[in-house]
């Protein structure tokens, strides 16, 4: 018998469980970890800027010691008529060479990234009722104080057409879009002569 031999057999046998065992180390059941990424995004659009370069202006006006009745701004055609049930004689438009206040629909300048807005003009708290013409959650134009010979109380808001409403979705392109705007103004007898002026509130909102 060679023992030599036999002392490496046993040395090879020796070996080969070790590498068994290892093996099994990494059998399933053990507990993995991986790790990955995503991704996440936003898009800012530029906030909303709202102007307004021309106010709404009545022009000139005359009210019969007996009457009383309305005026009433058309955008976008800059053009003044008269409410309707005024009667005539009532108030007169009056046109002067160069009038005093230029008579015209207001523009409301909007200022935003190039997506839809709608905008509106916000609830005043005035209401008046001249020559058929009813206004509520209008504003006041004043002249020097707030006694009811001294307001005129403004509303029915039309913002695009003189039949848009007081609301509109508007889109600015290259970044602005220009939108007329027109009102009814009612006038009573026992207004003082003198300018009026008022302001109105608005509100525009990315869609």
């Amino acid at each position: 018998m060679n023992k030599p031999k036999k002392s490496s057999c046993k040395n090879r046998a020796l070996m080969a469980g070790a590498a068994i065992v290892s093996i099994a180390a990494g059998a399933p059941g053990s507990a993995y970890a991986v790790s990955g990424t995503g991704t996440a995004e936003a898009l800012l659009l530029a906030p909303i800027v709202i102007t307004a370069p021309t106010n709404i202006s009545f022009g000139e006006l005359s009210v019969l010691a007996a009457g009383a009745g309305g005026a009433v701004i058309q955008p976008p055609l800059t053009a003044r008529s008269l409410s309707i049930g005024t009667a005539a004689g009532d108030v007169a438009l009056i046109n002067r060479g160069s009038p005093t206040l230029a008579a015209g629909n207001g523009v409301i300048n909007i200022s935003a990234a190039n997506t839809a807005i709608d905008i509106s003009i916000d609830a005043g708290a005035a209401t008046d009722s001249r020559g058929g013409v009813n206004i509520v959650n209008g504003y006041q134009l004043t002249n020097g104080g707030t006694t009811p010979n001294r307001v005129i109380v403004v509303g029915d808001f039309n913002l695009v057409t003189n039949t848009g409403g007081s609301s509109a979705a508007v889109t600015p392109v290259s970044g602005s879009v220009n939108v007329p705007v027109g009102a009814t103004a009612l006038i009573k007898p026992s207004n003082v002569a003198g300018a009026y002026s008022g302001t109105y509130n608005i509100t525009a909102n990315y869609q």
